[in-house]
This record gives C-alpha cells, sequence and structure tokens, in this order.
C-alpha cells in the first residue's frame, strides 16, 4: 500500500527518554509500510548522520520551536487564528469553560515530514539540496516521559477558518484517551491544524512540548510556566536564537536520500562522497538508495 492511500485516524509515534534525556524514538513496527520524506540541506544532513558517528545508532533530527520556524506563517496561523478559534469555541462549553485560561502554550518543538517523494513545490518551498527517505513504521504511537504523554507523532489536518472549532472538537474527541487536558489538546490541535492552501505539502509532523509547571504567588494566584529542558543552538537568524531539541531515530529507518542537483557530474560527485561518508558511520549501502531528483532530465 503506498502512503497517499494509507489513512490511519490515530497514528502517533512513540518515544522514549535515554539517559541523557534527549529524546529516542523508540522502534516499533507498524503493520502499514509507509515512507516519510524531509527535505533540508546537505549541512543538516550531515548532523541527521552525526549520531552513528557516535555509536548512537541513530538518526538526530532537529525539532525546532515552534515559534523560530523558517516560515513564521504556521505559528502566526495558529497563535492569532486558530487559538483564539479555539478560545471562543470552549467559552461554549461550559464543562471546559474553567480550563480556558490555561490555554497560553503553543511552543512545541516540530520536525516536519512530507507524504510527497521528490516534490517540485517541496523542493523549493524548503529550498532543500536533499530529501531524505524515512521509513516511518519504525515510529509507534505517542511521547512519554514517567508516564505523562508530552508529545505526538501525526498527520496535519489542512482547516479553513470557518472549520477549526469542528476540527478541534472531532480531534479532541477521537483523544480524549490520549490527552486528558484540554491545554495539552489545544496545542495539539494548534500544532496539527494547518492552513487550506498549504493541503498539497500532505504534512506530518513530529512534536514535543516542554514541561509545564505551576507556579504560586504570595497574593494566592497561580501561573503555568514553562519548564525549559534540554534547549539547543541551532543557529543565530534575523539577530535572534534558533531553537531546538533533539530526535533520535533508530538508524535502520534510513532508506534512501534523494540529491537535488540538476549537473549529473556533480551529482556523481557529491553521491560518491555521501556513500563514503555514510560508509564511515557505520551505514550499510545495500539498504539505502541515494538517486537523483527526478525534477530534471539526465543529460
Amino acid at each position: 500500500m503506498g502512503l497517499a492511500e494509507y489513512r490511519h485516524p490515530r497514528l502517533f509515534v512513540s518515544l522514549n527518554l535515554i539517559t541523557n534525556r534527549q529524546i529516542r524514538v523508540a522502534i516499533g513496527k507498524n503493520v502499514n509500510f509507509m515512507n516519510v520524506y524531509h527535505y533540508t540541506n546537505l549541512e543538516a544532513l550531515n548532523g541527521i548522520l552525526n549520531g552513528q558517528q557516535q555509536r548512537e545508532c541513530s538518526l538526530n533530527f532537529w525539532g525546532t520551536r515552534y515559534d523560530s520556524l523558517n516560515d513564521s506563517q504556521d505559528y502566526i496561523f495558529a497563535k492569532n487564528v486558530v487559538l483564539p478559534k479555539i478560545l471562543k469555541a470552549i467559552e461554549k462549553e461550559e464543562c471546559l469553560n474553567e480550563e480556558k485560561k490555561e490555554i497560553n502554550h503553543i511552543f512545541p518543538y516540530i520536525v516536519s515530514f512530507s507524504e510527497n517523494k521528490d516534490d517540485e513545490f517541496m523542493w523549493q518551498h524548503y529550498n532543500a539540496e536533499v530529501c531524505i527517505v524515512v521509513d516511518s513504521t519504525y515510529f509507534s504511537p505517542w511521547i512519554i516521559e514517567e508516564g505523562v504523554i508530552k508529545g505526538f507523532w501525526g498527520k496535519c489536518d489542512y482547516v479553513n477558518e470557518n472549520n477549526i472549532d469542528k476540527s478541534f472538537f472531532q480531534k479532541w474527541k477521537s483523544s480524549i484517551q490520549h490527552i486528558e487536558n484540554i491545554s495539552s489538546m489545544a496545542q495539539h490541535a494548534c500544532v496539527f491544524l494547518k492552513r487550506e492552501a498549504f493541503k498539497k505539502e500532505n504534512e506530518w509532523r513530529l512534536y514535543l512540548g516542554d514541561e509545564i509547571n505551576i507556579k504560586g504567588y504570595a497574593d494566592g494566584n497561580i501561573e503555568e510556566v514553562e519548564t525549559p529542558q534540554d534547549i539547543k543552538v541551532k543557529c543565530i537568524r534575523n539577530k535572534d536564537f534558533i531553537l531546538y531539541k533533539e530526535f533520535k531515530i533508530n538508524y535502520k529507518a534510513l532508506k534512501g536520500i534523494i540529491i537535488n542537483d540538476v549537473n549529473i557530474e556533480h551529482y556523481r560527485s557529491v553521491k560518491k562522497h555521501l556513500e563514503i561518508l555514510l560508509l564511515s558511520r557505520g551505514f550499510d549501502l545495500s539498504k539505502i538508495l541515494i538517486e537523483q531528483t527526478n525534477r530534471y532530465p539526465l543529460n
């Protein structure tokens, strides 16, 4: 069954924290095979493959904080459109209205994948040099730390402003057995509800939020505050820090790398050097297909 045909109503990824508190994606073979595709540059690919060099037997993906993403439109849509719509919808639900004040954290750390292989739109949208092919059957249900579910893997829903509240409550009802508080569900919706205009991305997301603790004051007031853990700085961009967390996926999940290069001779050079890099880091080349994008004719 191809990925485009695969539609599971609740597919999440199970993560376990290893001793140094970095996040490791647990191996868990799902019934249906499906590849997902991560579009990025060569520098990021080198970092992703670095786990093998460190003998960690993992692919190190960077989950960027939501308000640090290259494309700020997703975060702005979540903050200025999705979240207000959710708050307004909750006002109509008497049993949930008391929890509305808790919904003020939509800053999870996100890794994006797509169903679209070697896709013209995705190459341009991410200004990508490579497309990493990942077997997502190595992902299994949800992110758990000390018995608490803190994040998920799932497919984005593409909505317009008129059906956000409906989509939110559909997600709430289907997730009630996994997500017990409305604040976490609101964050979940802000991550997975995207603008309808970007439907052709066919995006899947892996995300994890920071721990939220209650802070009390002498006057009796309380508030929820983020407790950042294991935060790293990817780079400085636009005079600001780009924050991320590492997600470690089993190295066997790497199934291929597509190189986005119009020049056949240069492509062959990049492929040769990439094969040397993979071998030096312990990968089995017989299990990884390296190919040139089909965007260009092979002259």
